[in-house]
C-alpha cells in the first residue's frame, strides 16, 4: 500500500477529479491552450511572423502545452483535496493570464486590430519577447 501523508484521503481526492469539470478556470485554461495552438500554428504561416513554420518547434509546443494540461488534471485534484482549491485556482489564473496573452499576441500577427491603449501595452510586450527570442536563438547555435 502507498504511504500517504496523515489526514489524505484518497475518496477527496476522486470527488476533487470530478469536481474538476464544474471550475470555470479549469476550462478556461483548456479552451485557451486549444485556442493559442490553433492561432499560433496560423501566426507561423504568416510571412510578418518572427518564427515560421518548423516542424521541431511546433513539436516541442505540442508538448509544452500537453504537459501543462496533464500537471493541471494530474495536480489540482491533489492540491484541492489537502484544502488548497483557492490556491490551485490562483495558479490556474495565472495560465489564464498567460494563454490570453499569447492568444493576443498571435492575433496581432494575423492582422487583427487592437485599441491603441492594447497595442501600446503589446509592442512593449513583444520588444521584450524578442529579446527573449533572440537570446534562445543565439543559445541553439
Amino acid at each position: 500500500m502507498i504511504d500517504v501523508p496523515p489526514g489524505f484521503n484518497w475518496e477527496v481526492m476522486w470527488q476533487q477529479t470530478l469536481h474538476m469539470q464544474d471550475n470555470a478556470y479549469v476550462d478556461a485554461v483548456f479552451i485557451l491552450v486549444i485556442f493559442d495552438l490553433v492561432t499560433g500554428s496560423l501566426k507561423a504561416w504568416m510571412p510578418q511572423s518572427k518564427r515560421h513554420v518548423n516542424s521541431t518547434k511546433g513539436l516541442n509546443g505540442l508538448i509544452k502545452h500537453s504537459l501543462i494540461l496533464v500537471m493541471i488534471a494530474f495536480l489540482f485534484p491533489l492540491v484541492a483535496a489537502m484544502g488548497l482549491e483557492t490556491e490551485a485556482n490562483v495558479i490556474l489564473v495565472w495560465f489564464v493570464y498567460q494563454y490570453g496573452v499569447s492568444i493576443m499576441e498571435n492575433l496581432d500577427v494575423l492582422g487583427v486590430p487592437f485599441p491603441p491603449f492594447l497595442r501600446e501595452r503589446f509592442e512593449k510586450m513583444a520588444e521584450r519577447s524578442d529579446k527573449l527570442i533572440k537570446k534562445d536563438d543565439h543559445d541553439e547555435n
